[in-house]
């Protein structure tokens, strides 16, 4: 088998250290065993992109303001929040 010698930060060894199964398990098993295999970045993100939209479809920009809308509406029946304050960080409503 080839290899080829990397450099990696103290952060990113721990982490990877940190995904071993037991002591005896190489790093390049580790990388092989949690990474998925793709041909390109682009076909990842086609992959993901697909992924998300199977598991999330009612995922959309405007779903994500409303359920922040609601969020909001709680706190401030609560009042952890005013009706200036979420406005201010949500924009008017309506839109």
């Amino acid at each position: 088998m080839t290899t080829k010698a990397v450099n990696l930060s103290k952060e990113a060894y721990d982490r990877l250290n940190k995904l071993k199964l037991n002591e005896e398990e190489s790093f390049s098993s580790v990388i092989l065993r949690t990474t998925p295999r793709f041909k390109s970045s682009d076909e990842a993100i086609e992959t993901y992109e697909k992924k998300r939209k199977e598991s999330q479809p009612e995922l959309s920009l405007q779903n994500c303001r409303d359920e922040a809308i609601e969020t909001y509406e709680k706190k401030r029946k609560g009042n952890c929040i005013s009706d200036e304050e979420a406005e201010r960080i949500l924009g008017p409503r309506g839109k």
